[in-house]
């Protein structure tokens, strides 16, 4: 497989998962899209551990999440012992 036939592959594919999510959701991409942008991963750093966690997530987010049977990510992502 050549370079260019994986990067049409993936574009493909790409585009395929956006039309299955508008579907599922009743959505634009571009509604999804800016929805699901402002959903962030923050970390916090300790001399003893480090904890990633998310940003808080809309009800429409969630809503999305739902629709497309995806687990919405919880509050705390990680937390590591530097001990």
């Amino acid at each position: 497989m050549s370079l260019s036939s994986g990067l049409c592959t993936t574009g493909w594919m790409a585009m395929v998962l956006v039309r299955y999510a508008e579907e599922k959701t009743g959505l634009t991409w571009f509604s999804i899209s800016r929805t699901l942008e402002d959903i962030t991963a923050r970390l916090i750093e300790t001399r003893s551990s480090t904890l990633w966690y998310t940003s808080q997530i809309s009800d429409e987010a969630k809503n999305i999440f739902s629709k497309l049977s995806l687990k919405a990510p919880g509050k705390v992502l990680e937390v590591d012992s530097n001990v």
